[in-house]
């Protein structure tokens, strides 16, 4: 089972990579949108990058909710619990 701390951990660095910016610069209450700046496309492109580094699938359905980076985290660690 995936410990809370490295999915949010590995999701943190996987956007700080997509960003080009130092992962300390990626928290979980960042908001996708407002904080770290991303756009409707830039969105869907990182969550592709989130499947495939935790071997899951997003639904279309399941992403309107996701809107933080602990959203995002929250989301994985369900997925990877189920």
């Amino acid at each position: 089972m995936t410990d809370t701390v490295d999915v949010t951990g590995r999701i943190r660095q996987e956007l700080a990579v997509w960003l080009r910016r130092d992962v300390v610069e990626v928290q979980p209450e960042h908001a996708l949108r407002d904080d770290l700046g991303l756009d409707s496309m830039a969105i869907i492109e990182l969550l592709y990058s989130i499947e495939d580094a935790f071997g899951l699938q997003i639904s279309d359905e399941d992403l309107a909710g996701l809107m933080t980076v602990g959203d995002v985290a929250a989301y994985v660690e369900g997925r990877l619990a189920s």
